[in-house]
């Protein structure tokens, strides 16, 4: 993956690879192959917002998914790198309310996820808490993505609430 490039709304993730056992016979990238792009594209914001891979190395704990909503809009065929978006739609003391996009390599859009992840402590999976720094970067983020207009499919059945 190519290092993301920050923008104000939303974080671009661009150079989003995928692998030959993520595709179906039929040559279309799998549900579990998409599952996989956008745990990567929620990985390239955790890491903007210090609560990523280096993170987990550092503190032991991890942001982890505890829901998740996903529209499949066109087949990703075997392509070019992929490029996807990650928007900050909401938060907590543990937990971040995200909505992820994923672009084919045409530019269309070919597939949308909603989801409320946890930071949670590696060695017992009990919920772990933002430092202020955390927090503080996550207020800014969330401060520049409630510019955006509402995403298309957001809304629907994913909450902070019933995580």
């Amino acid at each position: 993956m190519v290092d993301p490039i920050k923008f104000d709304t939303p974080v671009i993730a661009y150079g989003l690879r995928t692998e030959q056992d993520w595709f179906q016979p039929s040559g279309a990238l799998s549900s579990w192959g998409m599952t996989r792009v956008f745990d990567r594209i929620a990985a390239t914001g955790f890491a903007i917002l210090d609560c990523g891979e280096d993170y987990r190395a550092r503190s032991g704990c991890a942001m982890a998914p505890r829901q998740c909503l996903t529209t499949y809009l066109e087949p990703v065929r075997q392509a070019p790198p992929l490029r996807g978006a990650f928007r900050l739609l909401g938060a907590g003391d543990s937990m971040l309310h995200v909505y992820l996009e994923v672009y084919d390599a045409a530019g269309r859009l070919a597939g949308a996820e909603e989801a409320v992840y946890g930071l949670t402590a590696c060695g017992d999976g009990r919920a772990a808490y933002f430092s202020e720094v955390q927090r503080q970067d996550i207020a800014i983020m969330l401060r520049y993505h409630a510019s955006l207009p509402k995403p298309k499919y957001s809304g629907r059945l994913v909450s902070m609430e019933t995580a």
